[in-house]
């Protein structure tokens, strides 16, 4: 086995890229537009509907406004996809926001 082919295989695939920003802190990644798409029930103002928004500002935008702070998150694109990573008692703290607020939603539906 040539070891050059081997880790020239693994930083085409980005593995080498992934291990080195989990050792930093941020396991979990998720793409822009579907981090747009998942909490954009958080806080509808942030992201306009009325106009287009690139995913990486609207998840700019939407993590602001959501008080996470600059060192929990990063950034970043992992090989053509462009990704936010974020540590793991950040996205708990978002989750948990993000289930009050449909648990509020909901509770107003029934409601009628």
């Amino acid at each position: 086995m040539d070891a050059f082919m081997v880790l020239h295989q693994l930083r085409w695939n980005g593995l080498l890229e992934g291990i080195r920003i989990c050792r930093k802190g941020f396991p979990n990644r998720i793409i822009f537009a579907e981090f747009k798409q998942c909490y954009c029930i958080l806080n509808p103002h942030a992201i306009p509907d009325d106009v287009f928004v690139d995913s990486r500002k609207a998840t700019e935008e939407l993590l602001g406004s959501l008080e996470v702070y600059h060192n929990q998150y990063m950034l970043g694109h992992q090989g053509s996809r462009l990704r936010v990573y974020m540590c793991v008692w950040s996205i708990n703290h978002v989750n948990t926001h993000c289930i009050y607020r449909q648990m509020k939603l909901y509770s107003g539906f029934l409601k009628y």
